[in-house]
């Protein structure tokens, strides 16, 4: 055979290997970085909730690569966040209480992107992750919605994308710049709104009311009908469909800018939403799923679309946003990079995922660790000394506490508990002394109030 042949044929099937490889890598200048508060991900299409709220999201999704179990590294927002920014558990970075300001000596997001040359600017509609808390790191600009009053009572998603799209129209139209803009949604939070436009409750007629107010529903538990039941996460549902129409309305901006093509796109949760599941309504004092599992998707053109059902943690965001734009995580991160397994390579070694709550606040009090390894959870109560063990597969529902009946993965997830305080909580006090308090004014003292926080 001709040698011209072979030798032609080889260049040919290595530039076809080449370029296909290229075709599964994004192809992005500038990064959205979509947080939408309190949303749990089993209420999205995308994670199998039937009548969907949220096509966009779900959209996204599916053109996109999503992460099938991925965990909040805390069921409330101020830990959550600060996890998020910067790859570290919450008894590491020491944001655990209302009045803590993550330190200025811990490396951020806003931070990674303002190093490389990206413009940064955040838009977010809550009081707990405002600039003088120490989320604004990095950051060019970090902006507050306008509101009066108490921010629960607000519908804010169309605030969001508005002031995103002005943020858009004048600092990216007219620069070659890349932008880091990470935006933060509220509505999915309490107090839940009807929104006629995406109607699941006009049928209703009972006690539950659009905008009620937390410790109201919390009174009405005991008394509640499936229809209620069904009223009140039909309003939850609005408010996500509010939320994801906001998404969508910023989609068809970046559309418009002709942009669209070279931005990748991330959604998460700082956490969900407790919505009478154990006779409770809200968050922040347990790790059940329905609190802690979250929406955890990245949207590039380039990207193969796929669903990746390895447990991963929020605390990967980081890292994983520096992998995909070639850099190395830092050596203190504690989240993984998930590039790879984005990019369709290797999945990184699977690892036991974590999470933790240290909350005190008004009648709530919740001291607890978390681990998910595989098809199981273990839950650990500090102030009871108590475990439960689930079998996620066979119990989604996290309904039958099976501690002392399966022996073997109970041994293997206490042994993690028990290494996890030995190497992340034993430093805990003395970051917790590290981080400075911030006083609350009255003001703020009331939010927290209407929240249901205190």
């Amino acid at each position: 055979m001709n040698k011209k042949i072979i030798f032609g044929g080889i260049a040919i099937l290595v530039a076809g290997l080449f370029f296909s490889n290229l075709l599964t890598r994004p192809r992005f200048k500038n990064v959205v970085f979509i947080t939408i508060d309190t949303l749990n991900a089993h209420h999205l299409g995308a994670y199998g909730a039937e009548n969907s709220p949220s096509p966009n999201i779900d959209k996204l999704a599916s053109d996109g690569v999503l992460f099938e179990k991925a965990y909040s590294s805390a069921p409330w927002t101020k830990p959550a966040f600060a996890s998020m920014f910067t790859s570290l558990f919450p008894s590491v970075h020491g944001v655990t209480a209302f009045d803590r300001v993550l330190s200025e000596d811990k490396f951020t997001l806003g931070e990674f992107f303002k190093s490389k040359g990206f413009s940064t600017a955040g838009i977010i509609s809550h009081i707990l992750i405002q600039p003088q808390f120490g989320y604004a790191q990095g950051f060019d600009s970090y902006e507050l919605i306008p509101f009066k009053g108490s921010v629960h009572a607000v519908i804010s998603s169309l605030k969001v994308t508005d002031m995103a799209a002005k943020w858009l129209d004048t600092n990216a139209a007219n620069s070659d710049k890349p932008f880091f803009l990470f935006l933060h949604y509220f509505d999915p939070h309490n107090n839940y709104f009807h929104h006629k436009k995406f109607d699941r409750t006009s049928w209703y007629k009972g006690p539950i009311k659009s905008g009620m107010g937390l410790k109201e529903m919390r009174a009405l538990i005991p008394k509640m009908t499936p229809d209620d039941v069904r009223a009140l996460r039909g309003l939850y549902d609005e408010e996500i469909s509010m939320t994801d129409y906001s998404i969508g309305l910023l989609l068809e901006q970046l559309k418009t800018m002709g942009i669209d093509d070279e931005t990748l796109i991330v959604i998460t949760a700082d956490h969900g939403e407790e919505l009478t599941d154990r006779g409770f309504i809200g968050h922040t004092r347990s790790l059940y799923d329905e609190l802690v599992r979250v929406p955890f998707v990245f949207y590039a053109p380039g990207l193969t679309p796929k669903r990746i059902k390895e447990p991963v943690s929020t605390i990967d965001l980081l890292p994983t946003m520096m992998g995909l734009l070639g850099e190395e995580p830092k050596e203190w991160m504690v989240g993984k990079d998930l590039s790879s397994a984005i990019l369709g390579e290797e999945f990184p070694p699977t690892r036991p995922i974590f999470n933790e709550v240290d909350y005190r606040a008004g009648q709530i009090t919740a001291h607890k660790l978390g681990v998910v390894e595989g098809d199981y959870k273990l839950v650990f109560d500090k102030d009871t000394e108590s475990y439960e063990l689930y079998n996620m597969a066979k119990d989604p529902k996290e309904e039958r506490n099976i501690a002392s009946e399966d022996k073997a993965a109970f041994a293997r997830l206490s042994a993690a508990i028990q290494g996890y305080k030995a190497r992340y909580q034993t430093e805990a006090i003395e970051n917790q002394k590290s981080v400075a308090p911030k006083a609350e004014s009255q003001d703020k003292i009331e939010q927290l109030k209407s929240l249901g926080y205190l």
